[in-house]
């Protein structure tokens, strides 16, 4: 795959490139490479349109990054802003992928204390706030829910 991803970052059209570059991710991560799985899942982020369906796989990859790195905070905003936006563009992962989601927020519910918790929730409501506020869902390139949006826009946007 690594022999693919130059040629298909160059030559194919994004949603072949974005497709390749999340099973990349997905592969890494399985891989316990957690560094090159978030990259990957955020190239996509670059790659895909904003409030797309196609951004919805890597959130969640970055979202399972963050569990697996022990970042729960950031995992449970990330989960949560997937499972929002899915419920807007009325979509359903896969199965397998979805378990694993929602085993991470379940594990990040568990060992985050409730304030914690709570905070998580509350930062993700102000990434569809007026702009002045923080980057809830994580930091640089991986995070397409900061700035005063989030990937799907706010609540009442609908997606693309």
């Amino acid at each position: 795959m690594a022999d693919c991803l130059p040629m298909l970052r160059e030559q194919a059209p994004w949603p072949r490139a974005a497709a390749a570059l999340h099973t990349a991710g997905a592969v890494r991560l399985a891989l316990g490479q957690l560094e090159s799985a978030e990259a990957l899942f955020a190239e996509v982020l670059h790659i895909a349109p904003l409030g797309s369906f196609h951004a919805l796989y890597p959130v969640e990859g970055l979202a399972l990054v963050a569990a697996e790195s022990g970042d729960m905070q950031r995992a449970l905003r990330l989960c949560e802003a997937s499972a929002q936006a899915r419920r807007r563009l009325d979509t359903e992962p896969e199965a397998r992928w979805r378990r694993r989601i929602e085993q991470a927020a379940a594990r990040a519910r568990t060992l985050l204390p409730t304030a914690a918790r709570e905070a998580a929730v509350v930062a993700l409501a102000s990434c569809a706030g007026t702009g002045s506020s923080p980057t809830p869902c994580g930091q640089g390139a991986a995070n397409r829910c900061g700035g005063g949006r989030t990937p799907w826009g706010p609540a009442t946007s609908g997606g693309g």
